[in-house]
């Protein structure tokens, strides 16, 4: 290989450019279910009413369907979903009546009452809706309307639900309990209390729940009345089971009464918020019951043991403002947000994933090389996640320097070759405070000896050399030990500020910020400009190098792309790109492109790289391995490699500028470890200057290079 081809490996790869079609891009947007307002069980599927529309999720696969309203822009709150006979949806809405039919969301005409607060469907498939004062009746072709003109005995009506024998029950805001046989009307005014909930169970008994939390239940002959609730607490919701057990949902959790016996489950026992606005059950075989909180997307399902949170499906991420992506070692996809919880993509089906009731969760996101994933979270926060649990580990700093409550934000987190995940975190309560947090071994340790800096960024190289930035004076600090003691030290470009560095796989420096990007290239700072490059804008949120080690650069204007020689720019213009801010890339394995913008999430297959082998379970073919100690050194290193087998074997060592400093071996080896030690001297004996370098190892069919940094 001569020297020529050997700097264009080590600094850039020249690809051919691709051809970019529509077909290479595809969209993600958040799905329309959102923060649920109404739910209703038909069979194996579960009705979710949200203010975006209708959501259809089938228990059975997980899997949710979206039906959004008509006009993407307007909010409608769904306050009740009510089944037909043939499959129909009636939805009752601030916006009227709407139905579900043959898959179409459509309003229904030919009624002017607007806010309706519940809807029913009895055993004739008659259809029934309330409002605050008026009865709506409707068979399927006219519409009947019972007021207090005309046989309805009072107003301020609040729910509805229809008995065995196709019997109205009507609750009311203190003016007492109405039912309706179909002919006459009657009031019954022994209590009067504040309706919020209503139920049938299966012996036909009719059970009210009093805002108060007192419910009272009607067998056509006695009323009664037992107190579910505490009274110092709100009862929103009621539904009874086969064994007679009061399900009932609080501001302060949900209730399971049996025989004058109540046992309180709140978000510790795996409610999905102690705020419960809704519960449904669902005992057709064994006991299944679901509560919905407030504020909440996710259900939570009770299994006849113990309540656990049930995600379905989505056909989007959680929220279309995306931070962070990043894809780990299943393939699977994180997306984070700051307002909702994690959105995941397992390449079928998209979920959310919530702690607790964090915001601001992942709006940093790492994975180390065990697959766990590492979160940021709240200020103070940091969490990790390996797919069944969650590890909370609070960053909250207690140093004397500090105001006693002072929390930290997380600013960076990357994950070494030795498997540390290290973290930047800064004080919120005292600009003048930093701190570099990293975990080892299961331990958070806090270094109070890097107080006062200055930095936003960390960035490890394949050397295992973790570096920070130190803006605005311009300069970068790398570290070779867990102490943190100051090693190298790199200048940074002349009035350039540095926020954010990052390597590509050939541990070329990038530094990016407001100021625009730079490249170090040996010991000279080349700066890209939108007049000296195809660079959209100087605003830049992100750089990723994909698996041909070509640039993509995140802007406020879209994508660049820079394969070292060719600038490329994506946008929503000339391109599939959901948005033109965007603020993180991830790369699969494949070369497929992840982009996380303010407006969802866009894939690119543009430039996927198609590998085969024979057989899914071939095991792969032992490669040599190499690597060099100490790196940074002075003034000599001790490089070490290994040969999966016998042969003829190079070891040189190249510069920055892709010339051959050294050959230090050539001729036949024999598998196994072999070493060999540089004294930083070049073929001629003469010394050599300080900066980086490359080993290159050939053994047979196979090439490895390795990189070090000579320090003097």
């Amino acid at each position: 290989m001569s020297n020529k081809f050997f700097l264009s490996f080590i600094l850039l790869l020249v690809i051919t450019p691709a051809v970019y079609a529509d077909q290479d891009w595809l969209t993600y947007r958040k799905s329309i279910i959102d923060t649920l307002t109404a739910i209703e069980l038909d069979g194996d599927t579960i009705w979710l009413g949200t203010n975006n529309g209708i959501g259809l999720y089938n228990t059975a696969n997980g899997k949710a369907t979206d039906y959004p309203w008509s006009d993407p822009n307007i909010k409608i709150s769904i306050n009740d979903i009510a089944i037909d006979n043939n499959g129909t949806g009636w939805i009752a809405t601030n916006s009227g009546i709407w139905q579900l039919k043959n898959n179409i969301l459509t309003s229904l005409d030919g009624i002017n009452y607007q806010n309706i607060l519940a809807a029913e469907v009895d055993s004739d498939n008659i259809k029934w809706f309330i409002t605050n004062d008026a009865v709506l009746r409707f068979n399927g072709s006219e519409w009947q309307i019972f007021t207090i003109e005309n046989g309805l005995p009072a107003g301020s009506l609040t729910t509805l639900e229809i008995d065995i024998d196709n019997t109205l029950w009507i609750g009311t805001q203190k003016k007492g309990i109405i039912s309706f046989d179909g002919t006459v009307w009657t009031l019954y005014d022994l209590y009067k209390p504040d309706v919020t909930a209503t139920a049938v169970d299966s012996e036909n008994r009719i059970w009210f729940g009093d805002y108060h939390g007192i419910v009272y239940s009607y067998d056509g002959t006695e009323w009664s009345s037992i107190q579910a609730v505490s009274n110092q607490w709100f009862l929103y919701s009621i539904d009874i089971d086969k064994e007679g057990v009061i399900w009932a949902a609080s501001n302060k959790g949900v209730y399971r009464t049996e025989n004058g016996e109540s046992t309180l489950y709140k978000e510790e026992d795996g409610l999905t918020s102690t705020f419960t606005k809704i519960v449904k059950v669902d005992d057709r075989d064994d006991l299944t019951v679901w509560t919905v909180g407030l504020g909440i997307r996710a259900l939570a399902k009770f299994d006849g043991t113990a309540f656990k949170r049930a995600d379905f499906t989505l056909t989007g991420p959680a929220e279309n403002i995306v931070y962070s992506v990043a894809i780990d070692h299943n393939n699977v996809k994180w997306f984070g947000h700051k307002t909702r919880g994690l959105s995941r993509f397992d390449n079928t089906f998209w979920s959310e994933l919530r702690y607790k009731n964090v915001d601001m969760l992942g709006e940093k996101i790492a994975v180390d090389s065990s697959n766990n994933k590492w979160f940021s979270a709240e200020p103070g926060v940091l969490l990790s996640y390996n797919d069944r649990e969650f590890i909370n580990y609070s960053i909250i700093s207690y140093d004397d320097d500090l105001n006693p409550w002072c929390s930290l934000s997380i600013y960076s987190i990357v994950v070494d070759n030795n498997n540390c995940v290290y973290i930047l975190a800064r004080g919120v309560c005292d600009f003048k405070h930093f701190r570099y947090i990293y975990h080892h071994d299961g331990k958070i340790m806090l270094y109070r000896n890097l107080q006062h800096i200055n930095s936003y960024s960390l960035a490890v190289d394949s050397s295992n050399y973790l570096f920070r930035n130190n803006p605005p004076s311009g300069y970068i600090v790398g570290y070779n030990n867990f102490y943190f003691a100051d090693g190298k030290v790199i200048e940074g470009p002349e009035d350039f500020i540095m926020t954010n560095i990052y390597f590509d796989h050939n541990d070329m420096l990038w530094s990016f910020s407001i100021s625009g990007l730079a490249l170090l290239v040996g010991e000279t700072w080349k700066i890209y400009t939108t007049d000296n490059s195809g660079l959209l804008t100087y605003n830049i949120f992100c750089i990723t190098a994909d698996r041909t080690n070509t640039i993509w650069i995140g802007t406020d204007a879209g994508v660049s792309r820079f394969d070292g020689e060719t600038w490329t720019t994506f946008n929503t213009q000339n391109s599939g790109l959901c948005d033109n801010k965007v603020n993180a890339i991830a790369v699969e394995k494949n070369n497929t492109i992840w982009f996380g913008t303010d407006n969802g999430v866009s894939r690119y297959t543009g430039e996927v790289i198609t590998t085969s082998v024979d057989k899914e379970d071939e095991i792969p073919e032992a490669l040599p391995i190499l690597h060099s100690y100490p790196n940074p050194f002075n003034p000599s290193t001790t490089i070490e490699f290994t040969l999966p087998e016998s042969g003829f074997t190079t070891l040189s060592i190249y510069n920055i500028s892709g010339q051959k400093v050294r050959e230090l071996a050539a001729g036949d080896m024999t598998a196994g470890t072999h070493s060999l030690i540089w004294e930083g001297r070049d073929s001629s004996g003469d010394a050599v200057s300080s900066g980086i370098y490359f080993t290159r190892l050939v053994a047979g069919k196979h090439v490895v290079a390795g990189r070090m940094v000579l320090l003097k």
